[in-house]
């Protein structure tokens, strides 16, 4: 899936493309713990998945493996796969 954008005599491609579950690295999901009990403490991360979740126990019940810490007010941390 490319973008074909033509300048002058030269053509430039640009190849656009969105990481799905089968792309997210394999030690990045593990299992999941259903029965992990959590706080609601709001300390927010960002999974290499490229979810949200409140702490990182919810990302640890949800079987995520690596998570880093996120910033809700600095706009531009967003969450995405690593």
């Amino acid at each position: 899936n490319g973008l074909q954008i033509s300048v002058g005599s030269s053509i430039i491609f640009i190849f656009l493309s969105s990481c799905t579950s089968d792309e997210i690295s394999t030690d990045c999901l593990g299992e999941e713990i259903p029965d992990l009990i959590c706080t609601e403490q709001m300390d927010l991360v960002c999974g290499c998945n490229g979810t949200s979740y409140v702490n990182p126990c919810y990302a640890q019940k949800a079987g995520v493996l690596r998570y880093r810490p996120q910033i809700m007010d600095e706009p531009t941390d967003i969450c995405r796969p690593f």
